[in-house]
Formats: C-alpha cells, sequence, structure tokens
C-alpha cells in the first residue's frame, strides 16, 4: 500500500524520554542515501520472550523511503544486530513487512517500484537472504506485498493489494513447504475489492488458523482456514486503523478516536462508547484476554483494557509508537519514533517493564458447570454457568479434536447443546470465558 505511511503520520510531535513503564532499547539502521535521518522501525515482530524482528523505515521531505535492513535481538533487547539485505536496491525496493519464525529464520516481504516485489527467507540471522518467489508473484505494476506471516513452520501466507490482472482481487500466495514454493490463492475463493481499497500493511491478526486484515475502506477480511478462503465484512469506520483479537470470536477494529468491537469472528461490528485513552494501534495480550494500545504524533501514548475495550487506563500520554506487540502479559514492544518537519526519526524499540497488562484470572473449572444430563441418551445437553461468571463461546469437540459444534451461550438460564445427529461416543466441551476456557467431558449414548 503505497500512501499508507503518509497516512499514518497524523502530525508532527517529539517524543519525550521513556518513563519508567516503557525502558527504550536504542539502535540505529543506517542510510545510504545521505539526507535522510536516521531510520525508524516499521515493523515489529516478537517470536519470544527473548527474540524480537524489526524492519526499517523513514521518510523525508514528504517521501516515504523503506531501506534494506532488519535488526533482530535475540536476549531481550539488551543488543540488537542490524543486517542488509543484499541485492536490494535501496530507492526502488523496500522491505513491507517481516515474519520471525526463531532466532535464525524469519521471512520478509518486499516491494518494487521498478520490477517484481518478492518474498525472501533467512535462516542464519539475518547474514544471508533467499528469494522464494518467481518474477512473476507480485510481479505486476500494480502489485503491492503488504504482510507475510507463518502459521507453523511450514504453513505461510503472504498478502497483496488488489491488482488489475486478478480483477481486482487481493493478490495472495500460500506456502505449504516452509517457503520454497507459493501458490496463489484463488480469486474466486475470496471477495472482491472495492474500488481504491487496499489492505493496512502492519495491523493484521491471527489467533489458530484465523487472520484478519483491515483495509482503507473500513473492511476486516477474515480467513478461518490459514488463508485458503476468504470473507469480509463493513464496519462504520472509514480510515486506517488496526485490529487485534484476544479468542477465534472477539475482536476490537481501533482507529485514531474511534472503536469498534466483535464477539462473532468479525461478521458483524458494533460501535463501542469507550471510557479513556483507546489509541490506534492496538494488540491483544496473550494469555489474559486484555488488549494493549499505542499511537503516534497527535495520538502519542499508550494505554490498557481488561473489559473488552469498554474502558483505557492510560500507561502514559507523551511517548510516540509507531506499532506496538504483546507476547505475553510481561513481554510487550513497540517502535520508538519522534517526528520532525524532515522525517521520521527512529529511536529504537521501547520495551514494556510495566504489570498493567496484569495475567488470567483463573478459569473456572469444570466442577463449576453445570451440564445434564451426562451421559445422554438422545444428544441433548443442557449447560448452565456459574453465577457471576460471563462466558463468550461454547465449542464442542469429537474424539479427534475437530469441532462439531459452536454457538453462543444464553445470556441467562441454560444453554441447549444438540448433538443428536452426532455418533455415539465421548466429546469435549469448551466454555470460554473472558479469564479462560473450562472443559467438561460429555458422553452421548
Amino acid at each position: 500500500m503505497k500512501n499508507f505511511l503518509l497516512l499514518l503520520v497524523l502530525a508532527l510531535l517529539l517524543g519525550s524520554p521513556a518513563r519508567a513503564q516503557w525502558t527504550l532499547q536504542p539502535f540505529s539502521f543506517t542510510s545510504s542515501f545521505s539526507p535522510l535521518p536516521p531510520f525508524g522501525i516499521q515493523a515489529i515482530h516478537i517470536v519470544d520472550a527473548q527474540t524480537v524482528w524489526t524492519v526499517a523505515v523513514s521518510q523525508y521531505m514528504g517521501t516515504n523511503y523503506g531501506d534494506n535492513e532488519v535488526a533482530r535481538t535475540s536476549n531481550g533487547g539488551t543488543t540488537w544486530t542490524v543486517s542488509t539485505v543484499p541485492g536490494m536496491d535501496f530507492l526502488d525496493e523496500i522491505i513491507s513487512n517481516v515474519a520471525g519464525l526463531s532466532a535464525s529464520t524469519a521471512l520478509i516481504c518486499t516491494v518494487n517500484f521498478a520490477g517484481p516485489g518478492r518474498i525472501m527467507k533467512t535462516t542464519d540471522g539475518g547474514v544471508t537472504w533467499t528469494t522464494q518467489t518467481t518474477p512473476t508473484q507480485y510481479g505486476s505494476p500494480d502489485s503491492y506485498a503488504d504482510f507475510v506471516l507463518a502459521f507453523s513452520p511450514t504453513e505461510m501466507l503472504c498478502v497483496g493489494d488488489p491488482i488489475a490482472s486478478l480483477s481486482n482481487h487481493f493478490e495472495m500466495y500460500r506456502s505449504l513447504d516452509a517457503g520454497l514454493t507459493w501458490a496463489a490463492v484463488a480469486s474466486s475463493t475470496m471477495p472482491v475489492a472495492l474500488s481504491g481499497e487496499t489492505a493496512t500493511p502492519y495491523h493484521k491478526a491471527r489467533v489458530g488458523n484465523h487472520v484478519w486484515f483491515t483495509t482503507n475502506k473500513g473492511r476486516v477480511f477474515h480467513s478461518a482456514d490459514k488463508g485458503v478462503t476468504w470473507t469480509v465484512s463493513q464496519t462504520s469506520l472509514t480510515n486506517v486503523g488496526s485490529v487485534a483479537f484476544r479468542d477465534a470470536l472477539n475482536g476490537l477494529y481501533a482507529v485514531p478516536g474511534g472503536l469498534v468491537r466483535t464477539t462473532d469472528g468479525g461478521a458483524t461490528w458494533a460501535p463501542v462508547a469507550y471510557a479513556g485513552p483507546a489509541h490506534a494501534s492496538i494488540t491483544a495480550v496473550p494469555g489474559t484476554g486484555n488488549y494493549l494500545s499505542a499511537g503516534q504524533g497527535t495520538d502519542a501514548g499508550s494505554s490498557s483494557s481488561r473489559d473488552n475495550g469498554t474502558t483505557w487506563t492510560a500507561i502514559e500520554t507523551t511517548l510516540s509508537h509507531f506499532d506496538v506487540a504483546a507476547f505475553s502479559p510481561t513481554v510487550a514492544w513497540s517502535a520508538a519514533v519522534s517526528y520532525r518537519t524532515s522525517g521520521i526519526f527512529g529511536l529504537g524499540a521501547y520495551k514494556l517493564t510495566t504489570t498493567v497488562l496484569g495475567t488470567a484470572a483463573p478459569a473456572p473449572t469444570a466442577a463449576l458447570l453445570q451440564v445434564f444430563p451426562n451421559p445422554s441418551a438422545d444428544g441433548r445437553f443442557s449447560v448452565a454457568l456459574p453465577a457471576g461468571t460471563v462466558a463468550e463461546s461454547l465449542t464442542v469437540l469429537d474424539g479427534l479434536g475437530r469441532a462439531v459444534l459452536t454457538q453462543a451461550l444464553a445470556p441467562a438460564g441454560h444453554t441447549t447443546l444438540d448433538l443428536a445427529a452426532q455418533a455415539p461416543g465421548l466429546y469435549t466441551l469448551l466454555v470460554r470465558t473472558g479469564h479462560g476456557v473450562a472443559h467438561q467431558q460429555l458422553v452421548r449414548e
């Protein structure tokens, strides 16, 4: 998305020194095009508690320049290694996104304004990179590879903007062999793009086999099968923002000054009348059901929410964060930047050192679930929750771990499960709440 970074620069504001909650861990990308200021972080991807991958971006006199460099830490940010991706033309080809798989292995996707873009992979910590796509993949004049992600060490997806040769469908590729080969996702499996619609490069979300991304038209694309097929929904938002999901059903979509929520996996969205400072870059905090938000420019600051986005508590109000990501309640990072009239100035990375993200409260235990009759002769069960427990979803798995039933729970009283069409045997009931998942075995006689 060629103009996305211009949309992100909301105002010119010099970031103030980090507060106690965020610890600045400075490092610098270099610049081979000398009036550019020091480069900032364009995208940040956390692999584990010690490993983070980033790529660079800069802006100078109204023009966006990507870079041919990546940075990596494998010791929690104590030290960073900056390496150059060989064979890239600095002015024509830019790195648009990164997906780390380990301390040694990562994928990047590139955009080339004078030729084909690429998906590239390193297995030696960024010292060498191998091009994995063909010249025809992301080779159209209007191709733009927005982001790449990995579902596993072998299953990967790269999403690009719509192109004319695909009748204005998004250009996507999947790999099932660790990136050795990439196959196009059929246009027939995805909705057509709106006129002028492009993907938001950085703020995608993934939960298990599910992936979501937003567009500049306020729409959310969703795949429940690792990018094989897609659906789309329209929100009330109209500008660029970010999306985050705490599980397969519950997510938030934020823009500066606006927030919408879904409880059905992104099929529908409703405005949130929230209190407190919610910023435009959001991420779910794994293991808690909580969210972290951060912003830049006039949206500067960071905050957290423990109640699905209804209220937000400020962490600080002055720092500018270009991107934010969380790995756990104690491991979260953002891109540290400041703004001047000459462009974006990268400061390095902020590491969150506060405990405000919290930890997960105990999940309801199976002993507190009321399921009857169990065993069931006709396959019908009634489920009741402990008083005061707010449940979000219910799923029944068969003996092979396949979901055979997913439904919402009744707001009050009992919820009826109908497994009459299922074969006799042992099943597992999963009841998901904001604090975790309760498990209960069901016997269908």
